[in-house]
């Protein structure tokens, strides 16, 4: 899958959130209609017809970051874009307090409302930041309402999201994803379909702060002496869909998995909106640099399992 690419002593900790019943969460999906992008890697594995999607959610009772007569933004809790490649799924995130959505009214008789969701500019600002041989700086999905019927109020943020409130005729409504910082290299997609959420979502940070993405983040656990006690790291696993993430279960492969120790898991599931952590330790048997893979499975639809390469180098 392309997916959009530790002493053990350490207490585990079991962090049960209760579920906000005001987070809104939606995905967005359609195919790529242009591409842009100079021939190459990305080309031949995202080409024109690439189906794509976006996992959205925001909290309704948020402030508004700002508010016009014309216009209302809010912060994004979440914005995961995924490119279905022909080798499998990349996908990308955007970092905490970077993603954001706007709610556009017509400045003059005639024009249209306009719901803009954008994941933030930049690589830096997205957690899987190389796709291919580019960076993604910016994903923005934009809808359109022709009738200027759709936003009844710039404040508070909506809690629907109604499919039959949109144009999802491309010239109205439609993805531009920028991969180079010039904006030269963009490519477009049609809206096919708004889905309110109701699946499992696994997303798994290290540290706290820092959201991987599956198969393509990377733990260094630095250097340790063999035989010796190195660095623990602490992993957190939340569930952000709208139903139970079961079946969690964390192994590891590679021929050096043997020198991390992965401590136990508090729970096997986790109700939407709860969390819980584990630690993994590095112990090198051998000098030189030491690899594995592990691999959270889970009944996420799409990140099952959900693999994160750990590293480190005996001395």
């Amino acid at each position: 899958m392309r997916t959009p690419s530790a002493a053990l002593a350490a207490a585990l900790i079991l962090t049960h959130a209760t579920t906000d019943a005001k987070t809104i969460s939606y995905t967005l999906s359609g195919v790529t209609t242009l591409n842009m992008v100079q021939a190459g890697d990305f080309t031949s594995e995202f080409p024109v017809g690439t189906k794509w999607s976006a996992v959205l959610e925001w909290d309704n009772a948020s402030s508004a970051l700002f508010l016009s007569d014309t216009q209302g933004q809010y912060r994004l809790t979440r914005f995961k874009i995924t490119l279905q490649g022909k080798s499998g799924p990349w996908s990308t995130s955007s970092l905490p307090e970077n993603g954001a959505f706007t709610l556009n009214l017509p400045f003059a008789p005639g024009g249209k409302h306009e719901l803009q969701f954008t994941s933030g500019w930049g690589p830096n600002v997205h957690s899987n930041p190389v796709v291919e041989n580019l960076q993604p700086y910016s994903a923005n999905i934009i809808l359109g309402d022709p009738t200027a019927k759709a936003i009844t109020t710039l404040s508070p943020a909506p809690s629907v999201l109604k499919t039959s409130d949109w144009s999802l005729a491309f010239a109205d409504s439609y993805l531009k994803f920028y991969l180079s910082e010039s904006a030269t290299q963009v490519v477009y997609g049609e809206v096919r379909s708004i889905q309110s959420n109701t699946a499992p979502e696994i997303s798994v940070r290290q540290p706290a702060d820092n959201e991987l993405a599956d198969a393509k983040g990377s733990r260094d656990f630095g250097r340790a002496a063999v035989n010796s006690n190195g660095a623990t790291r602490t992993f957190t696993v939340r569930n952000t869909g709208k139903s139970k993430l079961s079946g969690i279960e964390v192994t590891k492969t590679g021929s050096h998995k043997g020198d991390f120790n992965v401590g136990d898991l508090p729970a096997s599931s986790l109700n939407p909106g709860e969390s819980m952590r584990f630690t993994v330790s590095f112990r090198p048997k051998g000098k030189e640099e030491r690899t594995a893979t592990l691999r959270i499975a889970s009944n996420d639809e799409d990140e099952n399992p959900f693999r994160i390469r750990l590293k480190g180098t005996g001395r």
